[in-house]
């Protein structure tokens, strides 16, 4: 018999369309949503395993919305030398309209 998980699982209410929160045990996710469905939730909006208490705690989250790491710098570079690149073209061909003969 397979071994049954605790889900916690957030959707709204057919008749009421009022947002509802199920917890309960099932063999696997798919299940546990199949059994909301036939408890009376409409549509399901997220579905989270329950920790249980020899599951391992979840790693702290790094980043957040709107939050960005810095990165090695690379976009700056690239950045830099086109520009520079820019600036030495510009220099070329203004050089040679100047020194071009007849003009």
């Amino acid at each position: 018999m397979p071994t049954l998980q605790h889900f916690k699982i957030t959707g709204t209410d057919h008749a009421t369309s009022a947002r509802r929160t199920i917890e309960l045990d099932a063999p696997n996710r798919a299940a546990a949503e199949k059994r909301a469905r036939v408890e009376g939730l409409d549509e399901i909006l997220r579905v989270e395993q329950a920790a249980s208490d020899d599951a391992s705690p979840r790693a702290p989250r790094v980043t957040h919305r709107g939050e960005f790491d810095e990165g090695s710098g690379k976009v700056k570079w690239v950045l830099a030398l086109a520009a520079f690149a820019l600036v030495v073209a510009a220099a070329v061909i203004i050089w040679v309209r100047t020194r071009a003969p007849g003009a």
